[in-house]
């Protein structure tokens, strides 16, 4: 279960950080002025922000479900 979650978490990780490159990739390399760079530095702050959020209540619920689910099996 561990392994499983850790690897499902890793893949994850990595397509949501390439998306995010991509994007500001895109909005620095063709922008044209300072507003898409801005606009790019706002969504790399933004998007940190959200990956953050996102793997600590994933981290946390997945910890509570695993003693859930250790604290239901009765032992033999």
């Amino acid at each position: 279960f561990t392994l499983f979650v850790v690897i499902i978490l890793f893949v994850a990780t990595i397509a949501y950080l390439w998306f995010t490159f991509a994007i500001v990739y895109h909005l620095i390399r063709f922008g044209i002025g300072s507003r898409p760079k801005m606009i790019a530095l706002v969504f790399l702050i933004g998007s940190f922000i959200l990956f953050v959020a996102a793997a600590i209540s994933f981290v946390a619920t997945a910890s509570k479900l695993g003693s859930f689910i250790s604290g239901s099996i009765p032992n033999f």
